[in-house]
Formats: C-alpha cells, sequence, structure tokens
C-alpha cells in the first residue's frame, strides 16, 4: 500500500493502480513536503479504499526532492532514500542531511553499472561532509 504525495497531479498514482497497487494519492498544492496529519489523512483514505486494517506495509512517498521532505516526520518507522546509480556519487554531498538521516539507503539501477559512467564508487573530486 502507498501514499504517494505530489504537489499536483496523481499521474504517479495512476500508473501504479493499473497494476493493481492500492494507492491514495495526495496533492499538496504549493507545499513540497507532507507531514504527520497529512500521512494520517492518507491512511484513512487507504482504509476506505477496503484495504486491511492492519495494513503491514503502508509506504509513504514524500514530494519533490531530497531537500524538503528530509526534516517532516510522516509518522514513519523508518525514513528509506533511494540512490540511482546512474544520478552520480554527488547526491550525498549535495543532500547530506538526507542521507544523514536515512535509517536504510537503497541503490537503485545497479544492473547498469557494466555501462561507461556507472560504476559505483566515491566521488574524489570532493571533500567528505562533515
Amino acid at each position: 500500500m502507498l501514499i504517494k504525495g505530489d504537489m499536483t497531479t496523481e499521474l504517479d498514482a495512476d500508473r501504479l493502480r493499473q497494476y493493481g497497487v492500492p494507492v491514495v494519492a495526495i496533492n499538496t498544492g504549493r507545499s513540497c513536503h507532507l507531514d504527520a496529519r497529512i500521512g494520517g489523512r492518507g491512511l484513512h483514505q487507504l482504509e476506505a479504499l477496503g484495504s486491511p486494517p492492519e495494513m503491514a506495509l503502508v509506504l509513504v512517498e514524500n514530494v519533490g526532492n531530497l531537500v524538503c521532505p528530509t526534516e517532516f516526520e510522516v509518522g514513519e518507522h523508518a525514513k528509506v532514500a533511494l540512490l540511482s546509480l546512474t544520478e552520480g556519487e554527488d547526491k550525498p554531498l549535495k543532500y547530506p542531511v538526507m542521507f544523514r538521516e536515512a535509517d536504510v539507503l537503497l541503490v537503485t539501477k545497479i544492473d547498469l553499472a557494466p555501462l561507461p559512467g556507472c560504476q559505483p564508487g566515491p566521488d574524489r573530486s570532493q571533500p567528505a561532509p562533515d
């Protein structure tokens, strides 16, 4: 089950619904993050869809980038950050708070590692963050 935050559309949620994923889209308008109150509203909407009351696993995809949502609690048990191998090694340097706050880091698109420019490893062109 998924609570999908987005500023204005349900496009991502619609893509997941076509595969049978129980998803609730929460539009925030101009706000670039979800918070616990909004997340709670999403849980109630999932229940209204007929989702099991125990909801063993509920994922909340916050709105936007790696800056805004980091410091807002949504009632989570763990913060998970996704890092795509193709995005570059500088993401932890550009968004240090997200990577410090994350309980789990998942590296995605590792199947592309054999391609030129996609090898994992530290970015030695920048000093490590404090």
